[in-house]
């Protein structure tokens, strides 16, 4: 009796191991491949990937005269990971793709293409589905635009002879290993506006206090920005930028004139644009000039650092803080 209850009970858990095993098979092969899925009629997608140029026979036989076809160079995006391209309804024109690598671009704003090839890049744009002999993968990216992803410059702040290397691994416990518990502690960190965090402050309530926001704020792991703002600190970033320094310093450092906000708001001062200097993108520094109120330099309004109207004025650094976001 116990053997046949015991026979029937590893039927039933067979039943079930093969049922869930369909399932699976089943979910794979019509769920996806991608790590990441989208929609057709979604807009304005960001995708990263290498810009790739490639030849292609078209008209008038599109390879099959391949000494008498026109010869095509589209570019492609070759993504950084697979995704899934799909139509939340039945619609024929708009198949379901799933894991794709690779989608050829189609450029209607003009842009100047070659600048971007073999480079990695962030593209912005609707999917279509392929649908003539000029498409040459199932699907397609509409782009509205597309921005070089540049590599970051190592960067690292120093303190008398301690540095702290900064990059995406740094976490709270480096500056407690290189400072002491004694001058590391949680708190919540003001971002503008009236706004809190909860994040990391090293040498609190000293002229070297310097804030770290995380991504893994349970854990103060990887950095999502970092910030120093007292005009004497003595922090100093790549052995060079130190609040207090004169912007005509930063522009030697820079290797060129850069874009900064207007005075007077919340941004009021603050480094917009590198101009594709030398200063890594993901640093963001504030300046300063007293008693400051020159016409058309004020509130929502860009100004360059090379501007003749700056010359005898005296700019310098009030903060530094470095983004990961």
């Amino acid at each position: 009796m116990v053997k046949k209850y015991l026979k029937s009970q590893c039927k039933v858990l067979f039943c079930m191991m093969f049922l869930v095993l369909c399932l699976v098979t089943t979910a794979f092969a019509e769920g996806g491949m991608g790590e990441q899925q989208y929609s057709y009629a979604g807009s304005n997608y960001e995708l990263k990937g290498t810009l790739v140029q490639e030849m292609f026979y078209g008209p008038y036989n599109f390879g099959d005269t391949p000494e008498e076809d026109q010869k095509l160079y589209p570019y492609f995006l070759y993504l950084d990971n697979p995704i899934d391209v799909v139509s939340y309804e039945e619609d024929e024109t708009c198949p379901n793709v799933y894991g794709i690598t690779k989608l050829q671009i189609i450029n209607g704003n003009g842009y100047d293409l070659s600048k971007y090839k073999n480079k990695k890049v962030n593209v912005y744009g609707n999917f279509i589905a392929g649908f003539s002999g000029h498409h040459f993968t199932d699907v397609l990216i509409d782009m509205n635009e597309i921005k070089e992803i540049k590599e970051h410059s190592k960067m690292v702040l120093s303190y008398g002879n301690r540095d702290v290397t900064v990059n995406n691994l740094l976490s709270e416990d480096v500056f407690i290993f290189l400072f002491g518990s004694k001058y590391v502690k949680r708190t919540r960190v003001h971002i503008g506006e009236g706004y809190y965090e909860e994040g990391t402050v090293v040498f609190e309530n000293t002229k070297d206090e310097i804030f770290i926001l995380w991504k893994n704020t349970e854990d103060a792991k990887n950095p999502a920005q970092i910030k120093i703002t007292d005009p004497n600190s003595g922090w100093v970033l790549n052995d060079r930028i130190t609040i207090g320094m004169p912007v005509k310093e930063l522009v030697k450092i820079n290797g060129r004139d850069f874009m900064f906000w207007g005075f007077g708001w919340d941004y009021g001062g603050q480094v917009e644009s590198w101009n594709d200097g030398k200063i890594d993108s993901n640093v963001i520094i504030g300046l300063y000039a007293e008693k400051f109120n020159m016409p058309g330099t004020l509130g929502e309004v860009l100004l360059n650092s090379g501007d003749p109207r700056f010359k005898d004025v005296k700019f310098t650094v009030r903060s530094i803080m470095i983004n990961f976001y």
